[in-house]
């Protein structure tokens, strides 16, 4: 079964054509593929697992998951409402003209959810379609793609037992890669974490409280009445800049723009004076200071969407509640003179090398740049073993989506192979292959099932081909 996509091509470029606040690398794909020429798109597949076409002379076929599980967002919508007694409740987010409808993924995404499911939604009239799809384009390591099959990159559960997820979150913020590709290094990640987290918004935090508590009885010392504060205007003008970044969902420049003001408090901070002005004029400094401790509270809000954790301690050091913690607040006196601070703490510890910490964690898994290096010496290539394998037999596993149990027939030996290509090939169709396989790796074993070997496939574009040898080559013959 096929999706007529070719029929909707003037549809889309027209729509597309009025995207111009998007993305250019979201923009220049879709416009390339109209110069090109859309194609009517396969809906199924040959797989036994998936949902089955509902048409009785394809029911041997199941749709293809890119065609079900965008649906499967407005499904959910629909099942929620159920849930909650409102069967109707749905269309205020799929048909309302008023929603904005706002699609957050990678680049490799981009042909589904900027082309094809806009299509079907245009099929079925009445839907709205994405106000913006803001794709990313890779965050590597590198020069390489992380990659869970080789071991390259971490789990969330296992940078978490080391890292704070503040840190973490400042760190890829920073660097995004939301127009082209990016690099994450653990010695950005260091330099994030002391250069600006600790040496400047940590360090003005501190610095504030320690001076209203030592020379402010450790509370919130009074303002001038009448007295204007320049500062407060410039870090409203900074409320309104990051409203816009966020707004375009520029949130790598938003996140230099929020780190700005803890640079400009810490100027000002500086520029002012307050230990000298404490000895000369008492009253003008505690005005100062209450400035900077609104900046805090300021601080905490600009910066809640990047380091929340952080932001909420900041929030209990300075001992209020949260009922001015809201955006429009930015800039604003939130913070009311005479109440006494909590104790102040360090947000950001200092950290030490990477290789440091993985060293004192003990964990195996632990990696450092120079141990998930994408660089192969020619000497360690030569130990790879590359054969030509002829499948004699395959067969899904049960309980498995992905993996399937075959047998390879390499010269005189025949081997078993686990390889997660089910979504891709049905165990049938992979009868007589011959395909290349890597014929000196390490035994190990997959869902309790031993694979002695691994076969060579290329993915491109969430397609996965195996490669196969052309001609008549005899199973066993060694490739270079």
């Amino acid at each position: 079964l096929y999706f007529p996509l070719s029929q909707f091509k003037d549809k889309l470029q027209y729509w597309i054509d009025g995207k111009n606040n998007w993305k250019q690398n979201v923009l220049n794909y879709c416009k390339g593929l109209y110069k090109t020429g859309l194609i009517d798109r396969s809906i199924t597949r040959d797989l036994k697992w998936g949902i089955p076409v509902p048409v009785e002379e394809y029911k041997d076929k199941v749709i293809y998951v890119w065609i079900e599980a965008p649906v499967g967002y407005i499904s959910a919508t629909k099942d929620l409402f159920i849930q909650k007694g409102s069967p109707d409740k749905w269309e205020d987010y799929w048909k309302d003209k008023n929603t904005k409808l706002v699609h957050f993924l990678g680049k490799d995404n981009i042909i589904f959810h900027a082309v094809i499911f806009p299509a079907m939604l245009m099929a079925n009239e009445g839907f709205v379609l994405p106000d913006n799809i803001p794709a990313n384009e890779f965050l590597n390591i590198n020069g390489g793609k992380f990659s869970k099959s080789k071991g390259v990159g971490w789990t969330v559960n296992e940078v978490l037992k080391i890292f704070d997820p503040d840190v973490i979150r400042y760190a890829i913020a920073s660097s995004l890669p939301e127009n082209k590709d990016s690099e994450f290094s653990f010695d950005d990640f260091t330099i994030k974490n002391n250069s600006e987290l600790s040496d400047i918004l940590g360090n003005y935090i501190n610095r504030v409280l320690v001076f209203a508590k030592t020379k402010f009885d450790n509370k919130i010392p009074d303002r001038i009445e009448g007295e204007e504060s320049l500062f407060l205007d410039t870090v409203k003008l900074y409320k309104d800049r990051l409203s816009n970044l966020f707004d375009n969902y520029k949130f790598r420049e938003a996140v230099v723009q929020a780190m700005n003001i803890a640079r400009d408090a810490n100027k000002y901070f500086n520029d002012s004076e307050p230990w000298k002005l404490y000895k000369t004029d008492k009253i003008k400094c505690g005005h100062i200071i209450n400035d900077c401790l609104q900046v805090c509270y300021s601080l905490a809000i600009a910066l809640s969407p990047f380091i929340p954790n952080a932001s909420e301690k900041i929030i209990n050091m300075l001992n209020t509640n949260r009922d001015n913690f809201k955006w429009d607040r930015i800039g604003e006196i939130n913070l009311e003179a005479g109440a006494t601070l909590n104790d102040n703490i360090i947000l950001f510890p200092k950290l030490e090398s990477v290789s440091e910490s993985n060293s004192e964690t003990g964990d195996d898994k632990s990696k450092s740049e120079e141990n998930i290096l994408n660089v192969l010496d020619i000497n360690d290539f030569k130990k790879i073993e590359l054969r030509v394998g002829k499948i004699i037999s395959a067969e899904k596993i049960e309980k498995s989506k992905k993996l399937l149990r075959l047998k390879v027939k390499i010269g005189d030996k025949t081997r078993q192979i686990v390889s997660g290509i089910s979504e891709y090939y049905s165990p049938e169709e992979l009868i007589n292959k011959k395909i290349v396989v890597v014929n000196n790796l390490k035994p190990s074993k997959l869902m309790g099932n031993l694979s002695e070997g691994m076969l060579l496939a290329a993915k491109f574009e969430n397609k996965l081909k195996i490669i196969t040898v052309d001609g008549d080559i005899e199973d066993g013959s060694e490739v270079n």
